[in-house]
């Protein structure tokens, strides 16, 4: 399906953006989105083979961005 560059769409993290780049910059930008991509970010490297050591500071660190991301 074709989408026109000025339409908005649900991004990832649950906002809305659309593809003209000042505007999915905007987006990209905001505390939300940040917050989900760091979030993704820990999960993807909680499932990486680490140490316990590294996946204890990852458990603890995502424990804070539970409050904020969901």
């Amino acid at each position: 399906m074709f989408r026109r560059s000025d339409e908005s769409y649900e991004c990832e993290c649950g906002g809305r953006t659309c593809s003209v780049p000042s505007i999915l910059t905007k987006h990209q930008n905001t505390q939300r989105h940040r917050n989900w991509l760091q979030w993704k970010t820990l999960c993807c490297r909680l499932i990486e083979e680490t140490s316990q050591m590294e996946k204890r500071k990852i458990l603890q660190e995502s424990k804070q961005l539970v409050r904020l991301v969901y």
